[in-house]
This record gives C-alpha cells, structure tokens and sequence, in this order.
C-alpha cells in the first residue's frame, strides 16, 4: 500500500502541468542588450494556471499573461546591466507541485569595430525570363508571347541560360 501511495503522489506531482514545459521561445538570450526587455512564450499542457517567479540577479519577471489558449503562457522579463551569462531557473508553481525550467543567458560579445556588409552577406536573385535565353523553343507559352520592348512582358530566358553564363566550375561539379 505505501509504494502504491507513493506512485500516485509521484503520478499527480507529474501531470499538474500536463506533460510539462514542452518549448520556451526564444531558446536562449544574451545580457547585456541595449533593450532590456524580453518577452517568453513558454507552451506546455496546461501551463498558463501555473503561477511564475524567477529568482536571478539582475532578472525580473515584469508580468506574465495568459492567452485563450490554456496551453501557452508569455512572461515579460527586465534583463538588467547587472545581470550576468548563466542558466537561471523558471519555476512555474501551481499548488505544491513546482517545476524548474532551466533558461539561458549568454555571455554577448562584443565587438570593437563593425564588420560592414561582405559577399557572405549577399544573396543573387536572378530572374531566368530577364537572364538569358538558350532555347528559344520555349519562349511562348499558350497565349503569352514573347516581347522585349514591354517590361512587364515575357522575354524568353531559361535556366539553361544562367547555366551557359556560369563559370566552367559548375558543369566540372554537377
């Protein structure tokens, strides 16, 4: 009888918030950020009758609001000039049965100079009907003809003829 009271107490203490917190987003943060305000959505089975308290130097829990949605809570921290990189628990409480989600903050790093805009930073967009044309077989399609005078007209390119403009690299590695 004492070991079937203990699985049930065991049983209960773990399906008072459901199945727990399933995700808190984001994932993680960083101190020392010129806005010190974060907000957390925080999803797990019945999560927004818990009550919240963070117990972290230089961390507050500003105020933490429920949605329609019992399975989601947000939290509005203040993350302070004091606070330092670490993992600080999230207790959600409800009744006597608590649960400690660990959260972290990370060191930010600080760069002295800005690394400007580079080619890692670039993204090509090319758009095959302005591109080039390689096979002009396929330049009309049903009713839509081809007509390089309009701007908003079909003008005939192909991704064969991207493909004849690239550099002899992509041919040898395909």
């Amino acid at each position: 009888m004492k070991h079937f009271l203990l699985f049930i107490m065991c049983l209960i203490s773990s399906t008072a918030f459901g199945t727990g917190v399933e995700r808190v987003e984001p994932a993680n943060w960083w101190v020392g950020m010129k806005n010190h305000e974060l907000q957390l959505m925080v999803h797990g089975e019945g999560i927004a009758n818990a009550n919240v308290s963070i117990q972290y130097p230089g961390v507050y829990l500003k105020e933490s609001v429920k949605t329609d949605n019992p399975n989601y809570l947000f939290l509005y921290l203040d993350i302070s000039d004091v606070a330092q990189a670490g993992k600080m628990d999230i207790v959600f409480a409800e009744g006597k049965n608590k649960l400690s989600v660990p959260y972290e903050l990370k060191a930010r790093e600080k760069r002295k100079m800005a690394q400007g805009v580079s080619t890692a930073d670039a993204i090509y967009l090319i758009t095959p009907d302005r591109f080039a044309n390689a096979d002009p077989s396929n330049d009309e399609l049903d009713d839509v003809k081809v007509n390089r005078a309009r701007s908003g007209a079909r003008h005939g390119g192909d991704m064969r003829g991207i493909i004849n403009h690239l550099d002899g690299d992509y041919e040898r590695n395909r």
